[in-house]
């Protein structure tokens, strides 16, 4: 899909996405294809108005790193993500061409040739204990959310509703059903979350000459504006709490503080991810952040970061981008 095809609903008719609009879902891509695993990137945005910027930034990373396989995580961090999962949780399994509802139990680590990940799943009436060695696992097991207390037929039902039409254009790929079924924390944003809801859930857009319709949220599948264990991509977090801390241990992709308030309060939570910093020229915090972000260019920067080439910012908007080591 070219980005050029997007469009938005205004009043009763269907109008071109600006190009601000596109150069932030752009910037989201750009931040998503970075190829340095060995550092983080961050990216800081001063603009004159901050509105929709989080959404599109996150929009683009979703896009562009939906097609990474999920066999690429790293064995050590898949297994580190595999540890926090709550016992109980509704999973997937494959076997064969077929997948099965079922439970995650846990990771068992007695075992001298590495450790086991255990499940229970069920095949008609039938009710099957496995052990998956971790390769075995990345391959066969999808955790799919819910709570303990889900059966796996509630959640897994809610798991398949996803807007088809509109994602495989979106996306350019026909696997919107892995999209629907499959989580993975590619984008965390911080920020004033009635804001944030009303851009990502309100927002109609369309895309191609027949104007497919869907939301942003159809694309970030935020699990803060989703039913209890459905699959995501994203999540939102307000910036003026700090229940997020213990809600959620998975590490996003990127993580965008939405915000001057954001960014000074929980930096020094999300080192493990890449930043994008989105700061309005207006906010009373504006010039406090811009100097914490200084502070990190001058004393953790490792090297300079080009992603900007192609970009056409809004008007106004300041930028500044590098790698810095992951703590």
């Amino acid at each position: 899909m070219y980005l050029t095809d997007l469009f938005y609903r205004n009043g009763d008719g269907w109008v071109a996405m600006p190009y601000w609009a596109v150069s932030y879902i752009s910037l989201g891509s750009a931040i998503a294809i970075s190829k340095d695993s060995q550092s983080r990137l961050v990216v800081g945005l001063a603009t004159p108005v901050r509105a929709y910027a989080a959404a599109l930034i996150a929009m683009g990373i979703v896009i562009a790193r939906a097609n990474v396989p999920f066999d690429s995580i790293e064995e050590a961090e898949y297994l580190d993500y595999l540890r926090i999962i709550e016992p109980g949780k509704p999973v997937l399994y494959r076997l064969g061409a077929n997948w099965y509802h079922g439970e995650f139990i846990g990771v068992d680590d007695r075992k001298d040739d590495g450790p086991s990940i255990l499940l229970t799943w069920k095949k008609g009436n039938q009710r099957c204990r496995s052990e998956l060695s971790l390769k075995e696992a990345r391959k066969r097991l999808q955790i799919i959310g819910g709570t303990k207390d889900d059966s796996p037929e509630r959640a897994v039902g809610r798991r398949i509703l996803h807007n088809k039409e509109f994602l495989k254009i979106i996306l350019d790929s026909e696997k919107t059903d892995d999209f629907a079924i499959k989580s993975r924390l590619e984008c965390l944003i911080i920020g004033r979350v009635n804001i944030l809801r009303h851009e990502i859930k309100e927002t109609e857009i369309s895309c191609g000459a027949r104007h497919t319709n869907g939301t942003i949220q159809d694309v970030l599948r935020a699990r803060k504006f989703l039913a209890e264990g459905s699959a995501y991509r994203s999540n939102v977090m307000p910036s003026d709490r700090e229940a997020y801390l213990t809600a959620d241990n998975e590490i996003p992709y990127a993580t965008v503080f939405d915000g001057a308030t954001s960014f000074l309060k929980w930096r020094d939570y999300r080192r493990q991810s890449n930043w994008i910093v989105l700061l309005d020229k207006t906010e009373p915090c504006f010039r406090e952040a811009v100097d914490q972000l200084n502070q990190e260019y001058v004393e953790r920067r490792v090297s300079d970061a080009i992603i900007t080439s192609t970009l056409e910012l809004p008007q106004g908007s300041e930028i500044l981008a590098f790698q810095e080591d992951f703590e």
